[in-house]
């Protein structure tokens, strides 16, 4: 199984996708400025929905209660 290396955290290739790999840019402290998508695809708005996810989040992956 193939690993790739991405915002500084391992992960094999099956688990990635761009949802995935924002929220780990967004864990990992990257701007949304990194979204390495072409703007206006399918995956450029996948992987913004990915890193702004993390910010509904606390740390054990639960949503917050307001």
């Amino acid at each position: 199984m193939a690993v790739t290396k991405r915002w500084g955290t391992n992960m094999s290739s099956s688990d990635s996708g761009p949802y995935e790999e924002g929220k780990i840019a967004a864990s990992d402290g990257e701007r949304i400025s990194t979204n390495p998508y072409e703007k206006d695809s399918d995956e450029f708005d996948l992987w913004r929905e990915g890193f702004k996810s993390h910010d509904e989040t606390d740390d054990d992956g639960e949503e917050f209660e307001e």
